[in-house]
């Protein structure tokens, strides 16, 4: 993977998407001092929209490297775009040892890799239940971890529609703190460290 090539690309695409994002819901970004500058950190993310891949990477002052679904990638044009912006595909609802292993290469290459743990987007926008494929990253990996809560990306592009339209407010990228689990650390642990993160960064309460 060319790691200078995809950083190169997405500091072109900024630009763009500070315009485009003006327009249909300006990004707030917080916490953003919480990123570390270096070493290998995995990413969690809620899901809420088709644009959460872009806010998120809009609010990141480093690469992510996303897990995306594999369908995704049968798509000639969009596999091409998503393959250049560092993107590697991932099969939902089963285990995937392909992209598992390279999900831990880009770590082991001290490069960030993005994942959402509900494995799919959400309908209503609150909280689903947390996929426990995550769990086996961050322990194999040892890398630290740290949590983004988006909120308003679903006004920009609601579930089930791939028109973008006005938001008519501000689309947040809320950055939590870095949090290290030790290989000891059991599923369920891991599992409500990341939901009372996404808790806590998203205005969510009754959760499903």
């Amino acid at each position: 993977m060319n790691y200078f090539f995809t950083k190169l690309l997405i500091l072109l695409a900024k630009p763009v998407v500070f315009l485009i994002t003006f327009i249909l819901g300006p990004i707030k970004t917080t916490g953003k001092k919480n990123i570390p500058k270096t070493g290998k950190l995995i990413v969690i993310v809620n899901h809420i929209s088709d644009c959460d891949a872009i806010v998120t990477q809009y609010a990141s002052p480093r690469t992510i490297h996303f897990m995306a679904a594999d369908y995704l990638f049968n798509i000639p044009i969009i596999k091409n775009i998503l393959r250049a912006f560092g993107a590697f595909p991932v099969m939902r609802n089963k285990p995937d040892t392909k992209s598992f292993k390279q999900a831990l290469s880009i770590l082991n290459d001290e490069q960030v890799v993005g994942i959402y743990p509900e494995g799919k987007l959400s309908k209503n926008g609150k909280l689903q239940r947390l996929l426990p494929g995550v769990t086996l990253l961050i322990k194999m990996s040892g890398a630290p971890v740290i949590c983004c809560g988006l909120e308003g990306t679903d006004k920009i592009i609601p579930y089930g529609s791939l028109i973008p339209r006005p938001s008519l407010q501000f689309t947040k990228a809320n950055w939590g703190n870095v949090h290290e689990f030790s290989k000891s650390a059991s599923k369920e642990e891991i599992l409500d460290w990341i939901r009372n993160e996404l808790i806590r960064l998203t205005p969510q309460q009754n959760l499903e």
